[in-house]
């Protein structure tokens, strides 16, 4: 599977995955009618499979409700330090559709394990 293909089904599957999380992640908002963010524009991290590295860094990733990451942070590394900042810099460069409730955006903190 490409890189792109694989940020692809993940990014996919974040949308599907934070469905039912955003109610937790927007207390004050209603419990109906919640959206998660969708990302807009993304960078790709710098390939690293060429040192047999099997498992990419898991980030913590908060944005805000204009859709800017704000925070973001290494959770678990993938091994390999080059590969895990480039990640991580790629990553604080997205932009984000933002997480709504009932129409109103909404700060968002999600995890994001890159492949």
């Amino acid at each position: 599977m490409t890189y792109r293909l694989a940020l692809f089904v993940a990014l996919s599957l974040f949308g599907i995955l934070t469905c039912g999380m955003m109610e937790a992640q927007a207390p004050d908002a209603p419990k109906r009618n919640c959206t998660p963010p969708r990302v807009t524009h993304h960078e790709d991290p710098p390939p690293f499979r060429r040192l047999g590295t099997t498992a990419g860094p898991i980030l913590s990733v908060s944005i805000d409700e204009n859709g800017r990451v704000t925070d973001a942070s290494i959770l678990n590394s993938s091994g390999d330090d080059k590969f895990d900042d480039g990640a991580l810099k790629a990553v604080k460069k997205w932009k984000f559709k933002p997480a709504l409730c009932n129409g109103k955006p909404y700060p968002f903190h999600f995890t994001l394990e890159i492949h």
